[in-house]
């Protein structure tokens, strides 16, 4: 059995993204009342990523960040707002949501690929996993043993 070409992907890998993750959210704010915090990232070493956020009543939630531009001096301000959406759990409680600001798909999940200006799904980024682009390991096989 012969391996084919293998085929360069052009996707961005989730793994290189900012990620704004309601699960991790959902442990420290409560959605259902209006707030406004500020969210830290760490981004390589001694790189941070600081964004507030203000939320509407689970109705809404709005993004403020700074984007570095091409003169090192200035930075992009930019203002983000994302539907929020519950679903209410089995058990009692309720799962929150994002709505994608760019489809209006619901996710858990909203990425900041490196050079974008705005948060979205996975989707709307054209993201992919480290793992989808490693290959299984039965090809891997192929490729050493020719099996």
């Amino acid at each position: 059995m012969s391996v084919g070409k293998g085929v360069v992907n052009k996707k961005k890998l989730v793994e290189k993204c900012l990620r704004l993750d309601l699960l991790d959210l959902s442990d420290k704010i409560n959605f259902e009342s209006n707030i406004e915090a500020t969210v830290g990232w760490q981004i390589g070493i001694g790189n941070k990523a600081m964004i507030g956020l203000k939320i509407y009543a689970g109705k809404q939630l709005a993004l403020f960040y700074y984007l570095p531009t091409t003169d090192s001096s200035k930075r992009d301000s930019v203002r983000l707002y994302i539907d929020l959406e519950a679903t209410d759990c089995y058990f009692g409680g309720k799962r929150w949501w994002f709505r994608c600001p760019s489809c209006g798909r619901r996710c858990r999940i909203l990425y900041l690929p490196p050079f974008e200006n705005k948060f979205a799904c996975r989707l709307c980024h054209n993201l992919t996993y480290r793992s989808q682009q490693e290959g299984s390991c039965r090809s891997i096989l192929q490729k050493l043993f020719g099996a």
